[in-house]
C-alpha cells in the first residue's frame, strides 16, 4: 500500500475510471442489496470469515480504480484484449462537448447533454450534466451517467452502467494533470454493470462514495457506501454499511488501514459484521507490506459468538481468537498467517 498505489487510485478516479465494485455483506442490507442471514462464528468458519473480510479491502481499492481491467483499457487504449475503446477519452470528450454547449448559451449552468454512440456491435447511452459550464474542467455538481448496451469491442462485452456525481473538488484543476495537493469527493451508483472478456467475468450493483485527500506524499482514501454486491466469476459477495480508510505516507511508506461493515458470502454461508478495533499499521516496503499491528472484531446478529483477528509484530503471523459460546471468553486460538488470510 504505497503512496504511488493510492495516487494511482486518485489518478484513475480523476480520469473518471469510476466503475465501482467488490465486497461482502450482512443480514439486512443497504442500497437494496440482498444479504444472507447471519451465521454463528466458530472455530471452523472463522478463518474463512477473516479471509473474506480482509481481502475485501483489496477488492474495494480495485473497485475505486474501476478494476485493473478497465484501467488497462482506458490507459492504453488497447487494453488486455486489444480494445479500441478508451473510457477516459470518451468521458472527457463528452464533458468538453457539454461545456461547449453551455458556453454557447452564455455560460449558464445546469446544461445536460444526452446521446448514444456506437460501441463495437452495441452502443453507449450517456447523459452528462454540467453544473458550471463557465469553467474548463470538472466542478462540484457535475453528473455523468453511462449505460452500455451490448457494447462488444474486440471481445470485451460490457452491459449496464453507472452514474457518477462529483460532490466536491478543491482546487479546480485539469483532471489529466492533478496538482500535488487536492481534495476530491465522488459518489458512484452501479446498475447491473458487467464486463466479460473471456477471462474476466465481473458484475456489480450498488453504491460507493470515494473521498481523496492528497497533500504531497500524504495520501488518504476513504471508500464507503450503503451496499454493493459483486459477482466475480461464480462467487457473489455483498458489503453493507461499509467504510474503508487507507492512509499512507510516501516519505516513509508507512500505512494505516481500517475496515468496517457487514459481509455476506456463500463462502461463509451467511453474513457477519466486522469492525477494526485497532487500525492496521505497517510499512509497504517491509515484511511483504503486511500489517505488523492492528485488530478486527467479527460479530453476528444471530447470537453472541465472535472472533478477533490480530496482526503480529513479525508481519507474517496472524492470531484469531474465537468465542463460540458467546460468554465473552475467547476459548479457542488459531495461529495462521497473512499468506493464508490475505492482508488488507
Amino acid at each position: 500500500l504505497t503512496v504511488n498505489t493510492l495516487k494511482l487510485h486518485a489518478g484513475s478516479l480523476v480520469s473518471l475510471f469510476l466503475l465501482a465494485a467488490c465486497g461482502g455483506g450482512g443480514g439486512g442490507g443497504g442500497a437494496g442489496v440482498a444479504l444472507l442471514p447471519g451465521v454463528s462464528i466458530t472455530q471452523l468458519n472463522s478463518p474463512t470469515i477473516a479471509t473474506e473480510a480482509m481481502e475485501s479491502a483489496d477488492a474495494v481499492q480495485g473497485a475505486s480504480q474501476g478494476t485493473g481491467f478497465i484501467t488497462g483499457v482506458a490507459v492504453s487504449g488497447g487494453g488486455t484484449s486489444g480494445s479500441n475503446f478508451n473510457l477516459q477519452d470518451f468521458v472527457l470528450d463528452q464533458l468538453a462537448n457539454a461545456m461547449t454547449v453551455g458556453n454557447s448559451q452564455g455560460g449558464i449552468g445546469g446544461i445536460t447533454v444526452s446521446d448514444s454512440v456506437p460501441c463495437g456491435s452495441g452502443r453507449i447511452d450517456f447523459t452528462i450534466t454540467i453544473a458550471d459550464s463557465t469553467g474548463t474542467y470538472l466542478s462540484a455538481g457535475d453528473r455523468i451517467g453511462l449505460n452500455f448496451v451490448g457494447c462488444n469491442d474486440a471481445g470485451i462485452l460490457m452491459n449496464g452502467g453507472f452514474i457518477m456525481v462529483i460532490n466536491a473538488i478543491t482546487p479546480f484543476f485539469d483532471p489529466s494533470i492533478p496538482p500535488s495537493a487536492y481534495i476530491l469527493d465522488v459518489s458512484v451508483a452501479m446498475n447491473n454493470f458487467s464486463i466479460n472478456d473471456g477471462l474476466l467475468d465481473f458484475s456489480a450493483n450498488g453504491d460507493m462514495a470515494m473521498a481523496f485527500d492528497i497533500n504531497g506524499n500524504a495520501v488518504s482514501l476513504t471508500l464507503s457506501g450503503n451496499g454493493i454486491s459483486v459477482t466475480d466469476g461464480v462467487n457473489t459477495e455483498t458489503l453493507a454499511n461499509y467504510n474503508y480508510s487507507f492512509i499512507t505516507d510516501g516519505s516513509t511508506d508507512d500505512f494505516t488501514v481500517s475496515l468496517n461493515g457487514t459481509i455476506s458470502s456463500a463462502l461463509i454461508n451467511g453474513s457477519v459484521s466486522f469492525q477494526t478495533t485497532s487500525a492496521f499499521t505497517g510499512n509497504a516496503l517491509l515484511v511483504g507490506g503486511n500489517p505488523t499491528a492492528g485488530s478486527t472484531l467479527f460479530t453476528t446478529d444471530v447470537d453472541s459468538s465472535s472472533a478477533i483477528l490480530t496482526a503480529q509484530p513479525d508481519g507474517s503471523t496472524v492470531v484469531i481468537d474465537v468465542d463460540e459460546d458467546g460468554d465473552g471468553i475467547y476459548e479457542i486460538q488459531i495461529v495462521t498467517d497473512w499468506a493464508t488470510i490475505g492482508a488488507p
